[in-house]
C-alpha cells in the first residue's frame, strides 16, 4: 500500500479520528518483503496527529516459503512482537482508547492484557471475517485458528465491517461478551466522487496494453488466495478461442501475484491478461468507469469496497452467490449472481453480456439505482463510528 494506493479502510479510519481531534499512536511492524501481517506495510502516512511506532518482525522460516512464514506471523510472531511494542509504549503514555485493528492486533492486546490492567476501554476492530458462513464449522475454525481465537477475545467495544462475511453472526456465535449494545456493525464508506472521474478510454487502456475496442473485464483486490483471482484467469482461458477480443485487467498486489502470473503464462494468456499491480485510486477509478464487466469472485463474500465502487460507477457486475452477497446483488437486476464453482454459468454470463449490449445497460442502470439508495461517504461512515465510540467512553 502507498499514499493514495490500495484499500483505504485503515487510512480513512485514522484520518476520520484525527479530524475529530484524536491523536493516534500507530503501532505496526517495519516494512519488509513478506506481507505476513495484514497492515505491516509502510502506507506512507502523512496525517497530522499520527505518531508511527514501528517494530522489527523476524522471518526465521521464510526458507520454508512465504505461506508458512505468513501463517507463523499471524499465529505467533506478529502478536508477540506487537505486544512488546505496545507494552513499551504504555510505559510512556496513558491512552484514552486502545484500538486493536484486525486479528494480529487483537491477539497482541490480549497478550498485554494478561500481564497488565488497562485503564481505558479497548476496541476490537475487524474488517469482516475469513471464516465466512463456516464460522461455526470446527474444521474451518481450526484451519483459520488465529481468526477464531481473535473473534473470541474480550473487549469493551467491537466494530465489525458489514462486508457480507457474516461477521456479526460469527461474533455472536464465538464470543460470549458481544451484545447489541457493544457491537457496531456497518458497511465501510466509499469515495462517492469515483463515479464522476473524467476518463479517456483509449488513453487509459493504452497504458495497460489494451485496445479501446476490446471487451475489458476488471478485477480489483489484494492478490491473496481467498480472493480467487485465479477464477478470472481460468475464465479468460476457457473463453479465449470463443471470444478472442476479451481482455482481463488485474489491479492489486500481494503474496499470490507470482503464482497467479505463472498460471496465466502457463495458460498462454500473455496478451489476454494484464497484471498492473497496485495503482493510484485515481487510476482505479478510471478503470472502474471504463471496464465492460467488473468481476468479483472471492471465496467468502464479495461485498467489499471494489464491488460497491463498481455499483457506484454503474458497471455490469458478475459475482458469486456466497456470504450475504445476494443482499446487495439482485440477480439480473443490478448484477449477475453465479453459484461458486459453476464455471459454465460464469462463462455464460460473460458471453451474454458480450453478445447482448442492452443487457449490460440494464444491469448498469440497476447498479446506479442501488448505489444511490444505499452507499454513503467515508466521512459519514467514520462520523457515525466516532459518535458511537464517544457515547461509550
Amino acid at each position: 500500500m502507498g499514499s493514495g494506493v490500495g484499500a483505504p479502510s485503515l487510512f480513512e479510519m485514522m484520518r476520520g479520528y484525527t479530524q475529530a481531534g484524536w491523536h493516534i499512536h500507530y503501532v505496526t511492524a517495519s516494512k519488509r518483503a513478506l506481507g505476513g501481517g495484514s497492515h505491516e506495510q509502510d502506507i506512507g502516512l502523512t496525517l497530522e496527529g499520527v505518531t508511527v511506532h514501528r517494530f522489527d518482525l523476524p522471518t526465521p522460516f521464510l526458507w520454508l516459503g512465504a505461506r508458512f512464514q505468513g501463517k507463523l506471523d499471524r499465529l505467533y510472531l506478529f502478536p508477540k512482537y506487537a505486544a512488546v511494542a505496545v507494552q513499551e509504549l504504555l510505559d510512556t503514555i496513558s491512552p484514552t482508547l486502545i484500538y486493536a485493528y484486525e486479528e494480529g492486533a487483537v491477539l497482541a492486546i490480549d497478550r498485554v492484557r494478561s500481564s497488565r490492567r488497562f485503564d481505558c476501554p479497548v476496541v476490537h476492530r475487524f474488517q469482516g471475517t475469513i471464516l465466512g458462513s463456516q464460522f461455526n464449522h470446527w474444521p474451518t475454525r481450526l484451519r483459520k485458528f488465529e481468526s477464531w481465537r481473535a473473534l473470541g477475545k474480550q473487549a469493551n467495544m467491537y466494530i465489525m465491517t458489514d462486508d457480507g462475511t457474516m461477521g456479526d453472526r460469527a461474533l455472536y456465535d464465538i464470543n460470549c461478551y458481544v451484545n447489541c449494545d457493544n457491537l457496531f456493525f456497518k458497511r465501510n464508506g466509499i469515495d462517492l466522487d469515483i463515479a464522476s472521474v473524467s476518463v479517456d478510454r483509449e488513453a487509459t487502456l493504452a497504458q495497460f496494453g489494451v485496445a479501446p475496442d476490446e471487451f475489458t473485464l476488471l478485477m480489483v483486490s489484494r492478490l491473496a488466495g481467498w480472493k480467487r483471482v485465479d477464477r478470472g484467469i481460468d475464465l479468460i482461458a476457457a473463453l479465449k478461442n470463443k471470444c478472442p477480443n476479451l481482455r482481463l485487467i488485474i489491479v492489486g498486489d500481494g503474496e499470490c501475484r507470482e503464482q497467479l502470473e505463472r498460471r496465466s503464462r502457463e495458460l498462454g494468456l500473455d496478451e489476454e491478461v494484464q497484471f498492473v499491480g497496485s495503482q493510484s485510486r485515481q487510476t482505479v477509478a478510471k478503470l472502474m468507469n471504463l471496464c465492460d464487466i467488473f468481476l468479483s469472485l472471492y471465496d467468502v463474500s464479495n461485498c467489499g469496497n471494489p464491488l460497491f465502487e463498481a455499483l457506484l460507477c454503474g458497471r455490469a457486475i458478475v459475482t458469486l452467490n456466497n456470504g450475504t452477497t445476494s443482499e446487495v446483488i439482485q440477480h439480473r437486476s443490478n448484477g449477475i449472481l453465479v453459484e461458486p464453482d459453476d464455471n459454465q454459468a460464469l462463462e455464460n454470463a460473460v458471453c451474454e453480456l458480450l453478445d447482448v449490449p442492452e443487457f449490460g445497460t440494464q444491469l448498469s442502470n440497476g447498479a446506479l439505482t442501488w448505489a444511490s439508495e444505499n452507499l454513503y461517504s467515508w466521512e459519514a461512515r467514520l462520523q457515525s463510528e466516532i459518535d458511537w465510540v464517544d457515547s461509550k467512553l
